[in-house]
């Protein structure tokens, strides 16, 4: 005689049987969690090592002159006195601004006046149309870091008289509207390129012809003294010619989202007379000290903020970055994360 499954046996099944599911269920999603945890880990930690080697390679070329060219022997052959044109003042390698709360140049300290800047009117201090930064998008309490560089150069193709015009062996190192450095291991001299000639049989010859207004070639000026060459028996192996490069590093919400709708910050980068591009999504802030001989005896004794840093070379650069796993993980938040590198700069 067959019987079936009493009441209680059904109702003891089906507790079971909840129970298992209901286990199944918390293990699911324990590892859910536990997935999404580890992919934005890693996802922050790809973040900040690229940002970081970014700025690091930078900041290793930060004051390159060519060959052993000296900022004293360095002729402006512009109209712009150094100080005007941000994008190319390489009397200054590294430039350091701590963030502020407000929006405004005024805010940051010291002031971001200088830099090149977007405004409701036409830019200011930019060379190019739209190239300079909002300074009303930045991320407050974020700082901002300028690196000045030449980078290397190519050989001259000939020597080339100090009211010459210059000319490389490479030939697409340069484009019109480039700003570059002529220098030997004597003397050097910043120049705007006009234009670009092809050479026959390789390389190119830059012009720099005259033009009004800050950025423009000063008419009749001279790539060194009187007499004087670039290339040729005096110096041939360090004359060559680099591209001035300014690499201004900054924080603010980039072109993505997150998975909750709201911008992701973003690491930026304006490079040159270029508009500012978005580098690394997923940083949320870059804190800068400099490193310091406050005593004048040759050591660095110190890390400052850059404002107390004021009127002191520094002689290395500490840069934080804050990455994030831009998608919220832990509830309504993402992970965060602060990672510090620290790299000495050219004496």
């Amino acid at each position: 005689m067959r019987h079936g499954f009493s009441l209680v046996e059904l109702l003891l099944a089906l507790a079971l049987a909840s129970m298992v599911t209901a286990s199944l269920a918390g293990l699911y999603a324990a590892n859910g969690r536990a997935n999404a945890t580890a992919e934005g880990q890693a996802q922050l930690q790809e973040s900040a090592r690229y940002a970081l080697d970014f700025i690091a390679r930078s900041a290793r070329a930060a004051g390159y002159m060519g060959c052993g060219a000296a900022l004293g022997t360095v002729r402006n052959s512009l109209n712009g006195g150094w100080t005007q044109l941000a994008e190319v003042n390489l009397q200054s390698a590294v430039e350091a601004f701590d963030g502020a709360d407000g929006n405004g140049p005024d805010d940051w300290r010291p002031s971001l006046a200088p830099l090149p800047r977007r405004t409701p009117g036409p830019d200011v201090n930019a060379f190019r149309g739209n190239g300079g930064i909002n300074v009303g998008a930045l991320t407050p309490r974020s700082d901002v870091l300028v690196l000045r560089y030449v980078a290397a150069g190519e050989p001259l193709a000939m020597a080339v008289a100090a009211g010459g015009v210059p000319a490389v062996t490479g030939d697409d190192a340069f484009d019109a509207d480039d700003f570059a450095l002529i220098s030997d291991c004597d003397k050097a001299a910043l120049f705007r390129v006009s234009a670009v000639d092809a050479l026959a049989g390789g390389g190119q010859r830059l012009r720099r012809g005259a033009a009004g207004g800050p950025f423009g070639n000063a008419s009749g000026a001279l790539l060194a003294g009187v007499g004087e060459t670039y290339g040729g028996a005096a110096h041939p192996q360090g004359a060559a010619v680099g591209r001035v490069v300014t690499d201004i590093y900054f924080v603010a919400a980039g072109a993505g989202s997150n998975n909750r709708g709201d911008a992701a910050p973003s690491l930026w980068r304006k490079r040159g007379t270029r508009r500012p591009a978005e580098l690394i999504a997923g940083i949320a802030a870059l804190q800068v000290l400099l490193g310091v001989d406050s005593d004048a005896d040759g050591a660095l004794d110190r890390y400052s903020p850059p404002a107390a840093a004021a009127g002191l070379t520094p002689l290395a650069v500490r840069f934080a970055v804050t990455a994030t796993s831009v998608d919220a993980v832990t509830g309504a938040n993402a992970l965060r994360r602060t990672f510090t590198r620290t790299v000495a700069l050219r004496n």
